[in-house]
């Protein structure tokens, strides 16, 4: 401990001037600078995809046997194809990195002489840094003040122990303050910290996949090799039966081709980053795809109150005395003596604004950091007459130990306690003694604080339980205090629900395991008690989220399905340990988050059943006619339009749309599967039927009756997947596809370059009638009347939770 006071500390503070030219010399606080995005990996997966390296294959095939307006009409097609992915992958891409942007370290420094919060990259060699217990030391320095402070370097040294730090000793980037506080002045930043030269030899790694984006993957390999098996058989039977090799390699490229669902990994990627975007520009900072994944199926939410369903802005309302005698004066000296000398903590900066500054001045001697079992802190100072005053502030029921009661005076305290608390107040106790004895303090009174319940808490809460999401409140206060304000939000909870730290450590594991499963508020809990509720919860199957700002809340942070951080003023080893960073402590963004990953959760299902219907009928139609030995409907020309649709369909149509499953999904990605194949196999023999018939007018018809079959059905598909309710995508889509079919069926050219035959406006409407009669017949509006009838399913426009 040392005497540099505050004054002394703004003065050693850097002006902005200076600051911003130091900042130029140096350069950003950035311990491993981005260097260029390397693309060889994704140029390596654009040039070899299957279907870009069929189509060169295909290209070479047309250009052999003479056929070159095909040819270039493959590679022609080749671009778009391949732009398509390689823009798609981009925007994906974009958006994870834009997410990554967005997470950003905060410090205070002394900057004009103020303490003022800046980004970490701001920091510059001079600026004196305040450090407190939980964060991570953003640059190396020297210590000029410590107070009780202990730091683990073992992300240096390797060694686990925490390293007490006194003044003058030197402290590192990477670093983490386990207790205690202290002023730093930064020496060195970025590259030039120890940490910093060891993370430059260190390249740094890419996100690994999430185990969904694995299974699709493998999913798609599969899928690809089961179709170049199947093709294969296909060409081999095309040869002996027409002994035209071109012909069977054009067949089997083109069976192929309509086989492979290269956009499931695609559409999965760029539905969660761009979700993930969605949620950082609304202040919920995503650090990983499978955060999003694990948030849409998020049952149980543990969260604090204050700060949360509170506003966190502590404001003391009174110091009530516990005997008649006392004086306030005094009793405002204590409680100021019981608080930091410069505050960081919310409670002190509410006493020091309402407790006049002591006179004659004191000077502090000692510290005791807070105590996590009796919750507790306390200090030591000194009078100008040399009397020794020890003041100490907490948990009411740990200041008592800590006192010369008897039973019966603590039991009164604790009914007063109680009673204070049921108003909704934040209650903490204070105590005092004279002389540096080791006699017990005399117990003063309480400490009453008043935390407005935020507005927004109540209309969120309800979507809460509409939404099927059970809530469990972790507070480190008073059980009465976290009943009256669920009361003032309209929520009502039974006593046997409610369960102090005291009490579950009395249970045997039997009786803790029912309380942490069915309990709805949990008071005054240890880190460790918080840790076993989360491990609890994940053994019974439930997918947990836990919110928390403190280096406490880390280990249940951690283990939990979704950790969120809450709040501008989350400790740094808090957002380390969490998958989520919520920047505001505000409940009602943390509830939007969950529906909005609901609603992810949703749309990729969406999106997949319509691949599933999309791919059927090209599999079936590529492959049975040429079985049957009645010709080719599609040749790889047509494979390729209904590609280049596919595309901007499955990625964009269905991402974002309004629709919204309130309920909890207990059904995975493809649990439509069967209905989607049902949909796929109606369409693709009701256009084999259309084939057959229109067989009479010649092949190039029927060729285009079928084409305009297939998209009419994929049209209602689209219009049907996002009923009720405006989506305007989906409408531009489908426009966007009737036109399309009108120039490729329609303008006499444009249907001889693509192998169709060109149709009348009559029969034009008549394929696309069909087509939509089909697919109506295959969905059928009952699946909607179903869907509105299941419990815990909202459908339309919810511009409300329309991140």
């Amino acid at each position: 401990m040392n005497s540099t006071n505050e004054s002394e500390l703004q003065n050693l503070g850097l002006s902005s001037d200076e600051a911003a030219r130091r900042l130029l010399e140096s350069g950003p606080n950035v311990v491993v600078p981005k260097s260029a995005p390397v693309r060889l990996d994704e140029l390596r997966r654009v040039l070899f995809d299957p279907m870009g390296i069929m189509l060169l294959v295909l290209a070479g095939i047309y250009f052999s046997v003479g056929a070159v307006r095909d040819g270039i009409a493959m590679l022609v097609a080749w671009i778009p194809i391949t732009l398509v992915g390689v823009l798609l992958s981009v925007r994906a891409d974009r958006a994870l990195r834009a997410l990554r942007g967005e997470v950003k370290s905060q410090v205070r420094v002394f900057r004009d002489g103020k303490l003022k919060t800046l980004h970490a990259t701001d920091l510059v060699p001079g600026d004196v840094l305040a450090v407190e217990s939980g964060q991570t030391l953003p640059a190396d320095g020297q210590l000029l003040r410590s107070r009780h402070l202990q730091v683990n370097e073992a992300a240096l040294t390797g060694e686990s122990l925490p390293l007490e730090k006194l003044q003058k000793d030197l402290v590192y980037c990477g670093t983490e303050v386990i207790s205690g506080s202290g002023y730093v002045q930064v020496q060195v930043t970025g590259r030039q910290t120890r940490f910093g030269k060891i993370a430059s030899l260190v390249s740094e790694s890419n996100e690994g996949q999430t185990p969904l984006q694995r299974d699709l993957g493998h999913l798609v390999k599969r899928l690809f090799w089961i179709a170049i098996l199947l093709a294969c058989v296909l060409g081999v039977a095309e040869w002996f039966r027409h002994r035209d090799a071109a012909s069977a390699l054009i067949s089997s490229l083109t069976f192929a081709m309509s086989g492979v669902p290269e956009e499931f990994p695609i559409v999965f990627t760029l539905y969660l980053s761009l979700g993930a975007l969605r949620l950082a520009r609304h202040g919920v900072l995503v650090k990983s795809l499978p955060s999003v994944e694990a948030l849409g199926r998020v049952e149980v939410v543990c969260t604090d109150k204050t700060g949360t369903l509170t506003e966190g802005r502590f404001r003391l309302v009174s110091i009530q005395a516990w005997k008649d005698e006392s004086d306030p004066i005094l009793l405002s000296r204590y409680a100021r003596l019981a608080c930091d000398e410069h505050p960081i903590d919310l409670m002190d900066l509410a006493i020091h604004e309402a407790t006049p500054v002591p006179d004659p001045p004191v000077t502090v001697v000692s510290e005791e950091p807070f105590d996590p079992v009796r919750k507790v802190v306390s200090r030591v100072w000194s009078l100008p007459d040399g009397t020794m005053v020890r003041a100490m502030k907490g948990a009411v029921e740990g200041v008592i130990r800590c006192c010369a009661l008897s039973e019966q005076e603590q039991k009164a305290i604790l009914i007063e306690l109680d009673r204070l608390a049921g108003s909704g107040k934040r209650v903490l106790g204070l105590a005092a003694k004279t002389g540096d004895d080791q006699e017990p303090l005399e117990f003063l009174g309480f400490l009453v604080f008043e935390d407005p319940v935020r507005e927004s808490a109540k209309e969120a809460l309800r979507r809460c339980r509409d939404a099927g999401i059970r809530l469990k409140i972790l507070t480190g206060d008073h059980a009465g205090t976290t009943l009256s304000v669920m009361q003032s939000l309209g929520i009502t909870t039974d006593r046997a629900r409610v369960h102090t730290g005291d009490a579950l450590r009395k249970m045997d594991l039997v009786a803790r395991k029912k309380a942490f499963l069915d309990g709805e508020v949990f008071a005054r809990m240890d880190p460790e008690q918080k840790f076993e509720l989360i491990r609890i919860l994940k053994e019974a199957g439930i997918v947990v989220a836990m919110t928390g700002d403190g280096i406490n809340d880390a280990p249940a942070l951690k283990l939990a399905d979704i950790g969120i951080s809450m709040g501008e003023h989350a400790t740094d080893v808090a957002r380390s340990s969490a998958r989520m960073i919520l920047m505001k402590n505000d409940f009602a963004g943390l509830i939007e988050a969950v529906l909005e990953g609901r609603r992810i959760f949703a749309n990729l299902g969406t999106s997949f059943s319509f691949l599933i219907a999309f791919h059927i009928p090209i599999f079936l139609l590529s492959l049975i006619p040429v079985l049957l030995d009645a010709g080719r409907i599609f040749l790889p020309i047509h494979i390729l339009l209904l590609e280049v649709l596919v595309h901007p369909v499955s990625s964009l149509t269905f991402e974002n749309r309004p629709v919204l499953e309130i309920g909890i999904p207990t059904r995975g990605f493809f649990s439509n599967t069967a209905s989607a194949v049902v949909q796929g196999a109606v369409l693709s023999g009701i256009c084999l039927v259309l084939y057959f018939v229109f067989m009479g007018s010649g092949e190039g018809v029927a060729r285009s009756m079928v084409f305009l079959g297939i998209m009419g059905g994929n049209l209602t598909l689209i219009l049907t997947s996002t009923w009720p309710g405006w989506n305007t995508k989906a409408w531009v889509t489908s426009l966007a596809i009737i036109v399309f079919g009108l120039v490729l069926l329609g303008v006499e050219p444009v249907s001889r370059a693509c192998h169709f035959e060109s149709l009348s406006w009559l029969r034009i409407l008549t394929g696309y009638g069909l087509g939509i009669w089909i697919a109506m017949s295959a969905v059928g509006f009952k699946k909607f009347r179903r869907i509105q009838n299941r419990p815990g399913f909202v459908v339309g426009n919810t511009k409300g939770t329309n991140l």
